[in-house]
């Protein structure tokens, strides 16, 4: 399963907050992907990009989630439920004009830490199963490229080494290189 699944805050803080954000044009978000905000949408983040949060679910203009929402009416790209790694829409070519279909979003916050699968077996580059070095996403904003394990070299995320409770691919990591300032609003 693909996706970032949230852990927990180094700091304390338990409440998964989310904001509403028009998603791009022509995207296809799944819940668990990683995303940034361009234009006042949001989209799928770059590998080696600045983030700004991970998508929890998918709601109608009028704030009502998709599953409770009329095809047509309230929505016209293509909607899949589900959960992390399943839950799926893909916006038209005109969502930001017409139906304005949004992404609930997480924004990441300092001390965040979540799960997340690699593309290939940990330890194949460097120490990448060991804690202290920085992993980038793969194209698809849902996986943490492993190839890209650098215990140098900042990227994406700061690794904690292999989530204990998943183990095989899965690896805990904190968001690092992180958008800040935007002046979109929601």
């Amino acid at each position: 399963m693909a996706g970032l699944t949230f852990r927990e805050n180094k700091y304390g803080l338990t409440t998964l907050v989310g904001e509403s954000w028009v998603i791009e044009n022509s995207q296809t978000l799944t819940i668990g992907d990683v995303v940034d905000l361009v234009n006042d949408a949001v989209a799928l983040v770059g590998a080696g990009n600045e983030m700004y949060g991970v998508v929890l679910g998918f709601l109608a203009e009028n704030g009502r989630p998709l599953e409770n929402s009329v095809s047509g009416e309230d929505y016209d790209g293509t909607y899949t439920a589900g959960n992390v790694g399943t839950g799926t829409y893909v916006a038209t070519s005109d969502n930001v004009t017409d139906k304005k279909v949004k992404a609930l979003v997480r924004p990441f916050a300092p001390g965040d830490k979540y799960s997340v699968v690699a593309n290939a077996t940990l330890g194949t580059t460097g120490n990448s199963e060991n804690a202290g070095g920085y992993f980038n996403l793969t194209a698809g904003s849902d996986t943490l490229d492993e190839s890209t394990f650098s215990a140098g070299t900042t990227a994406q995320f700061f690794s904690y080494g292999q989530d204990p409770k998943l183990e095989g691919l899965y690896v805990i990591v904190e968001p690092y290189e992180l958008q800040t300032g935007s002046s979109a609003s929601a």
